[in-house]
């Protein structure tokens, strides 16, 4: 089948396509391999800068001068019990989704029994 002449027409237009494009994708790959190893040049230029400028500091020395100074991500923030993930004010954290908030809340309660014993079965008690 496919042998009529508009099928023909548009498989030599494809081919003619795949040429023209496959040249211009050829040269855009070939300015981005340019452009990568110029950056990989400048990257490395600031590497060897920045080595240059830092001295070497002795052993045991702190790395940096804010020693005392809590660092932003060092969770000096809010404390989060480990077990519930509630905050101290019970709120919960930021990142926590609302779906994995309800499941905690419902694994969190606790059902009690009179008797201090765990029922598995619960039993209705009639008169």
């Amino acid at each position: 089948m496919a042998k009529s002449l508009r099928s023909k027409w548009k498989r030599k237009m494809r081919a003619v396509k795949r040429v023209r494009y496959g040249e211009k994708e050829n040269i855009r790959l070939l300015n981005m391999l340019e452009m990568a190893k110029k950056s990989q040049e400048e990257r490395e230029l600031e590497k060897s800068k920045t080595q240059m400028e830092h001295e070497p500091q002795p052993l045991g020395a702190p790395a940096s001068d804010k020693v005392g100074e809590p660092m932003e991500g060092d969770g000096s923030g809010e404390k989060h019990s480990a077990k519930t993930l509630k905050s101290e004010s019970g709120s919960y954290p930021v990142w926590l989704s609302n779906r994995k908030i309800q499941k905690l809340k419902t694994k969190n309660k606790v059902k009690k029994n009179p008797e201090g014993k765990v029922n598995k079965r619960h039993k209705k008690k009639y008169l």
